[in-house]
């Protein structure tokens, strides 16, 4: 019996490290939230700028839309280049807009996730000179000490001291995918010196208040490829992981693909988000903050199987300015399918980023 009882133990024992090794270190999967990205909040509510759909007069309408169909998130960009200039002006009067955004969304029972969209432009207005390519600016905005760097932190202190622990604040990014607005993946930005600036900035939303902070999409194109120390200085301040995903395209440059496909792009983003939970040693929840939602099959599949892992899941884009576009009169399909995962969502009782 001491034997049997030995060896019962020691293949319970490794049960235990083989599912722990496997990366399933959470709770029994409940389903996640889904929502959409509204990429044009900050242009409405701080800009003043008609967006699509969406204008001045009635800046809460894609919040009402959402709060129509029962969606509880919504992602925003608030720090792009009209915004930047806007604060740089009046910082008073930005806040007060950021401010009525979330109440705004407040009223309309959604949480939003906080994101910035530093492109070339944004980078330029923060360091008060233009650039002569979106590598120079991507360079300089990672060179510690630099007026962009210096520029950037000021920035974030201003809306996240206010703004942190704000209830309609879900989560705050530091940036909007690392992996191609940082200049990771084109090489413009080594590896090394990119994910100091993502783990610097992730410490420094924490020290200004913000509750959680997540990862604004994969620090590179291939997640697996970093070092176990690299993935581990990444979401070393990181409160929840994040992909974005998207189909692939054909010989015109057309979304392609099919519900196969779409379920294969969850579990690859599932398997970087085990490794990094392994070498973090924590149990990081997971999202999926931008789903393309053109072809119809492949969004409508990567929702559901993101859903089914547990992971907020949000569509792009509401008001979009690509292929993806969607609102209640056009493409209006998708708003139903995210409106049908939701329910399900809520009624598992969920909890979700």
């Amino acid at each position: 019996m001491l034997g049997v009882l030995s060896l019962a133990t020691g293949i319970t024992v490794a049960a235990a490290i083989v599912v722990l090794a496997s990366g399933l270190w959470l709770a029994p999967r409940q389903r996640g939230l889904t929502g959409f990205n509204w990429p044009n909040a900050g242009r409405v509510y701080v800009a003043g700028r008609a967006q699509q759909s969406t204008t001045p007069v009635m800046p809460s309408r894609p919040f009402a839309v959402a709060a129509a169909r029962g969606i509880k998130r919504v992602r925003v960009f608030i720090g792009d280049d009209l915004v930047i200039h806007g604060w740089q002006r009046d910082p008073a009067a930005t806040v007060a807009r950021i401010g009525r955004m979330l109440d705004d969304a407040t009223a309309a029972h959604v949480k939003v996730i906080v994101s910035n969209y530093l492109t070339q432009d944004t980078v330029a207005a923060l360091a008060g000179h233009p650039y002569p390519s979106w590598a120079a600016a991507q360079q300089d905005l990672t060179a510690p000490g630099s007026g962009a760097w210096t520029q950037y932190s000021a920035w974030l202190q201003t809306v996240v001291t206010r703004f942190g622990a704000d209830p309609a604040v879900a989560s705050f990014e530091v940036m909007n995918e690392p992996n191609y607005m940082l200049g990771l993946d084109s090489g413009a930005v080594g590896r090394d010196t990119g994910l100091r600036f993502l783990d610097h900035f992730a410490g420094v939303l924490h020290s200004f208040g913000a509750a959680r902070v997540n990862g604004g999409g994969r620090p590179v194109f291939d997640p697996m490829t970093l070092t176990d120390a690299q993935l581990a200085l990444y979401v070393r301040h990181l409160d929840v992981l994040d992909d974005h995903l998207y189909p692939g395209l054909d010989a015109l440059n057309r979304p392609t693909g099919n519900a196969a496909d779409a379920r294969a792009a969850v579990a690859k983003a599932s398997r970087w988000f085990d490794q990094a939970r392994w070498v973090s040693g924590r149990r990081l929840p997971a999202m999926l903050g931008e789903i393309g939602t053109v072809p119809d099959g492949w969004g409508v599949a990567a929702v559901a199987a993101g859903s089914d892992q547990g992971y907020t899941t949000l569509a792009w884009g509401f008001d979009a300015y690509d292929p993806n576009n969607f609102t209640d009169t056009i493409h209006p399909a998708v708003l139903d399918w995210l409106a049908k995962r939701t329910g399900q969502a809520q009624a598992a009782s969920s909890p979700t980023p």
